[in-house]
């Protein structure tokens, strides 16, 4: 369930426990993930193991990552295709950022978070996990074993 932003997330986790629900937060690997990660309430309703950070599911590993960065050869693929939005040389520049960042900096205003999404979902329609990148695929399994491992 997607709480907005990571501030939320203590409020989220807070509700969802007092209903006896198994619960794992997904976090960001930003300044706003590290500071909702830290925050004790969280800890003590959910646990360290339960708190998940996407820079740890990232192949090869992103400091600050964000989830788009779990596909990012295929949302870069993606935006050139279906936006026009070529950020081949900025990444090769950056391949150690966050993707959103590179596209921000990269298309500028008129990059918009809402865009990708909408591009990705019209691309998901007509293909499968097969069409990720090996390492993306990788890094999805991942995620997915942890919150299963979480919530068992």
């Amino acid at each position: 369930m997607p709480a907005n932003t990571a501030s939320k997330i203590v409020y989220f986790a807070t509700i969802l426990t007092s209903h006896n629900l198994k619960v794992a937060a997904l976090l960001d690997s930003d300044n706003a993930g590290d500071q909702a990660a830290r925050q004790e309430t969280l800890v003590h309703r959910l646990g360290s193991k339960r708190i998940l950070r996407t820079s740890d599911y990232t192949v090869p590993k992103i400091e600050h990552a964000e989830i788009e960065d779990l596909l990012r050869e295929t949302l870069v693929a993606v935006a050139k295709t279906d936006l026009n939005w070529d950020i081949d040389s900025a990444l090769a520049k950056a391949s150690d950022k966050p993707i959103i960042d590179v596209f921000q900096r990269t298309i500028g205003k008129d990059f918009s978070k809402y865009k990708l999404a909408k591009a990705f979902l019209k691309w998901s329609r007509d293909h499968s996990v097969s069409d990720l990148a090996p390492h993306e695929i990788e890094g999805c399994t991942n995620l997915i074993n942890a919150i299963n491992a979480a919530l068992k």
